[in-house]
């Protein structure tokens, strides 16, 4: 009788070992797929900045350049 409530217990034992060995897997897949998440998220966003850095740089060059022609146009006329 003893043996067989402590087979029993040893068996429960086992069974919640399991569940927080699983629980633990679980939440260390969840963190590694949130890491990947963030990380393709922020390299997302470095290459959308990127792109808007590169636009505003090609705004201002062609911006500069227009103004100087125009300028260059008016000095000419006088």
């Amino acid at each position: 009788m003893r043996e067989n409530e402590k087979r029993e217990e040893n068996k429960e034992k086992e069974r919640r070992e399991r569940a927080r060995a699983e629980r633990e897997t679980e939440t260390r897949r969840e963190d590694e797929e949130g890491k990947k998440e963030k990380r393709e998220e922020k390299q997302h966003t470095e290459e959308k900045h990127s792109s808007v850095r590169i636009s505003s740089q090609l705004l201002f060059t062609t911006d500069f350049f227009l103004k100087f022609v125009v300028i260059g146009e008016s000095v000419g006329r006088c």
